[in-house]
């Protein structure tokens, strides 16, 4: 199961392919009755654009260094290409449950230092709300975790508004936005015919929005060995398919991938040895 990329320098996985006698694919088989499970699971969403690198405070050089927004307290503006006060970021959201809790964690890193404690305040709105205000010192980072109402997620796009402020301590404020991360419950609805999902074991959870009735299910316990499911239902819907499981442990992630979404390699090209 290919997994995002997480290096500083590419954004690609490669992977090489060679005759030989491969792993054959293992199988498991899930139960197919069980008490009606939840409707939403929990989500995670890594939201991150890499705009500019900001390598003159590097101490290490495996460190991440690439950021999507600067700010400065005494700026104005509203460009992404500039260190402004105010910014708004889209973030795209999928199948946000109406209730329950989410959490927005805005990850930021100080680029001003002055003798005065502290150097740095931020607040944060979320679809015109505010969700909360952090305050740190130096040139460190800040990991800013916002408990918000689910209800307040919108399905599609949502406005993340972050704002530079100037402590009365000091006479400048310059830091740096690296990324967003949301916790959030989705509904157990299939996005481009595609869902990762996880529940209650002995629970049956059912998952709608599929286009078609050839999808596949895999167990992702192990990412690197995934296994074929069996035992999954799949039933016609008024608006298309849905997939039923009985998971056999909570921490257990599941694919479900209808055929025609299962994604294929970017490019495949032939190894040329380099003769080292």
């Amino acid at each position: 199961y290919g997994e995002a990329s997480r290096s500083i320098s590419h954004s690609e996985n490669v992977y090489v392919v060679g005759q030989g006698a491969g792993a054959r694919m293992a199988s498991v088989k899930l139960a197919t009755t069980g008490q009606p499970g939840p409707t939403s699971h929990p989500s995670h969403l890594r939201l991150e654009e890499n705009r500019f690198a900001a390598t003159m405070r590097l101490t290490d050089p495996e460190e991440d260094y690439w950021f999507w927004g600067m700010f400065n307290a005494a700026n104005y503006c509203q460009d992404l290409a500039k260190s402004c006060r105010l910014q708004e970021f889209s973030l795209v959201v999928l199948a946000p449950a109406a209730t329950g809790t989410a959490t927005l964690s805005v990850q930021l890193r100080g680029n001003s230092s002055l003798a005065a404690s502290p150097d740095h305040q931020v607040s944060v709105t979320l679809n015109g709300t505010p969700i909360g205000n952090g305050i740190w010192d130096g040139l460190t980072d800040l990991r800013l975790a916002l408990p918000v109402a689910a209800s307040l997620l919108r399905e599609g796009s949502n406005q993340v508004r972050v704002e530079a402020q100037l402590p009365s301590s000091a006479a400048y404020n310059y830091f740096y936005l690296d990324r967003f991360d949301l916790d959030y419950p989705r509904r157990n609805q299939a996005s481009q015919d595609q869902l990762v999902l996880t529940g209650p074991p002995g629970q049956r959870l059912t998952a709608s929005g599929f286009t078609s009735s050839a999808i596949q299910v895999f167990d992702l316990g192990d990412p690197g060995r995934p296994k074929t499911v069996t035992g999954a239902q799949i039933q016609a819907t008024p608006g298309g398919y849905q997939v039923s499981l009985v998971p056999t442990s909570a921490a257990t992630p599941y694919l479900l991938v209808a055929d025609g979404a299962v994604h294929v390699p970017t490019q495949i090209r032939p190894m040329e040895s380099t003769g080292l």
